[in-house]
């Protein structure tokens, strides 16, 4: 197998298994797991927990219609372009890390997590954050997380999670029904965007961490740092103030 090949994988986030991985998926085009396994040098049981990861962050994916377990590869271009997203997001806080570094301020501490468990784990720990802001679209998370979602619906609704939440999200359907499901949960309070603006980026601010949601890729970065959280939480705060109140019902916001 092509050792060059490999070490540019392992270069943008993979791990050396899930290289040789795709690398013989991507040379049969689709293929059978035992097919795979066997042209990456791999125990079948292996090489089906790695697929199933690369299918998870669309680098592969399963063939229904198959007999026997198949995938088929994604197109390297997705790979590139999902390196060119982490880039964008880190390049981002780019002014605000050279800030940092000119008046002193200790550096952040930035984590990236990719495909759907990923992105759980990190929204799961915000679950028991003091406070919690969140600019974020539910059409998105209803596309992806929906499962998730109505977990998390319910868990404010019984009161298992007690976050001070603040959701500021598109005015849209999925919107208005978050809105409508959470208008009598406690802790929660919801405020809609200017009609027609969407959000790409899923923004959280929770405590002293920020958390970054990518869709297309799917991964989250999630940097810690006080100083910055504060700063965006004080952006966020300016924006919560001229957003709309739902009108939906008996909907409640609380400042």
């Amino acid at each position: 197998m092509d050792t060059a090949a490999i070490s540019a994988l392992t270069t943008v986030g993979f791990e050396e298994k899930e290289a040789r991985v795709y690398l013989a998926l991507l040379g049969l085009g689709e293929a059978p797991v035992t097919d795979v396994a066997k042209r990456a040098g791999l125990k079948r049981s292996i090489t089906y927990v790695i697929l199933g990861k690369l299918a998870e962050r669309g680098f592969a994916s399963p063939v229904p219609s198959a007999r026997v377990q198949t995938f088929r590869s994604a197109d390297p271009d997705k790979i590139v372009a999902n390196a060119q997203s982490n880039l964008l997001a880190l390049q981002q806080f780019a002014p605000v890390l050279r800030a940092m570094r000119q008046t002193g301020i200790g550096r952040p501490r930035i984590e990236v997590f990719e495909g759907h468990d990923g992105v759980m784990s990190v929204y799961r720990q915000f679950e028991r954050g003091r406070d919690a802001r969140y600019l974020a679209s539910m059409r998105r998370h209803e596309e992806h997380f929906s499962v998730e979602v109505e977990r998390w619906v319910r868990g404010y609704e019984s009161g298992a999670i007690t976050t001070i939440t603040r959701n500021l999200i598109p005015d849209d359907p999925a919107g208005r029904q978050f809105a409508l499901r959470t208008r009598s949960a406690a802790h929660q309070s919801v405020r809609f965007l200017p009609k027609g603006q969407d959000v790409d980026l899923d923004l959280a601010v929770v405590d002293d961490r920020i958390g970054i949601t990518s869709f297309d890729p799917l991964y989250i970065v999630v940097i810690h740092h006080p100083a910055i959280a504060r700063s965006l939480a004080t952006l966020f705060d300016l924006a919560w103030t001229q957003a709309k109140t739902p009108r939906i019902g008996t909907t409640r916001n609380r400042r």
